[in-house]
């Protein structure tokens, strides 16, 4: 068993840090680990290299094991997914099969981390994934003259 950190839905941002806004709804988009694991089961990246019957057995399963996990994996800090449908999910978000959109690619990172940074059952999870350490202008400024 795989455990996958769980990572809070947040609001959708451009770069500039400005919301996304969904025009059917006219309210701001939400990033939901959920959805974007329930996104990876339909890239093909998935199921690569298994029959057709196993790749559809292996989806439905870990869809509805997702599914049911909706109110208990905030509360403890990830998802539980079998060995095999976490590395096929893992493998479809840090490797998909068409590239994610560049201008919104950022508000992945976290769920992005969270697949790079998940481990066995029995090994120590970080609740959330460490954002990158960004370079501080003035002293990069200061170091490059």
């Amino acid at each position: 068993m795989k455990r996958i950190p769980f990572v809070a839905d947040f609001p959708g941002t451009d770069i500039f840090g400005a919301p996304i806004m969904d025009p059917s709804t006219g309210s701001q988009v939400v990033v939901s680990q959920e959805q974007f694991i329930l996104q990876r089961l339909t890239d093909p990246a998935t199921t690569k290299g298994k029959n057709m019957i196993d790749a559809v057995e292996m989806i439905l399963k870990t869809r509805d094991q997702i599914r049911a996990q909706k109110e208990e994996a905030p509360e403890r800090g990830y998802y539980l997914l079998e060995d095999e449908p976490a590395r096929a999910v893992a493998n479809a978000a840090l490797h998909p099969s068409e590239s994610y959109p560049h201008a919104t690619l950022h508000n992945l990172f976290p769920l992005l981390a969270a697949f790079r940074d998940m481990k066995d059952q029995g090994e120590e999870v970080e609740q959330k994934p460490k954002a990158p350490k960004l370079v501080d202008k003035v002293s990069f400024a200061a170091s490059k003259s």
